[in-house]
């Protein structure tokens, strides 16, 4: 039994209907509005196809998250038996933004998302860890967010489709998540 999972997609409905909506506008007034409609069309169908891309695998032996670069993805394997648990968390993250509308003084904003921590059982090698680390800093929106120090811990922001409870309660099929296995001995 193999699971596939895909990156989630929330534009491109939105994109259509805007777009069919100028369109019909178009269509009955003739109001030209610079043929928006193909542009949005255009936008919902790469969002459509950026939907399709790869998130995870998982099957008997592991599960596989893929991460990298868009179009150059590589998968991390990470087998049932170094898995200990995936829990959910939220992921603290800093940003820079303008306040006031006159004066426009920079701020450093703290802002809180949820996340999905995965701990491993035993850390990732060095050398896939400096590999994965040099694919996250190519990457725009990477699905994983950060390893830790010591490589036990993968902490992964870009949920699947249908978000980090279903992805967990789909692969609790394949193992028990819920990290009362851990023992270095």
């Amino acid at each position: 039994m193999e699971l596939r999972f895909h990156r989630t997609n929330r534009t491109t409905i939105v994109t259509w209907i805007i777009g069919a909506a100028l369109f019909a506008l178009y269509k009955v007034t003739g109001i030209n509005l610079f043929h928006a409609h193909y542009y949005l069309f255009t936008v919902g169908f790469l969002s459509l196809l950026l939907s399709r891309n790869k998130y995870a695998f998982a099957n008997d032996f592991g599960v596989s998250i893929f991460y990298g670069p868009l179009l150059l993805k590589k998968p991390l394997l990470l087998k049932w038996d170094v898995v200990d648990s995936m829990q959910l968390s939220s992921s603290n993250f800093s940003r820079k933004q303008t306040l006031g509308a006159r004066v426009q003084a920079p701020a450093k904003m703290n802002a809180s998302v949820g996340a999905l921590k995965v701990t491993l059982i035993e850390p990732l090698s060095d050398e896939l860890q400096v590999q994965i680390k040099s694919y996250l800093s190519k990457c725009l929106f990477p699905p994983v967010e950060a390893i830790n120090d010591i490589g036990d811990e993968i902490i992964l922001k870009k949920p699947p489709i249908g978000g980090f409870n279903d992805f967990v309660q789909k692969l609790s099929i394949f193992k028990d998540l819920s990290g009362r296995t851990k023992s270095l001995s």
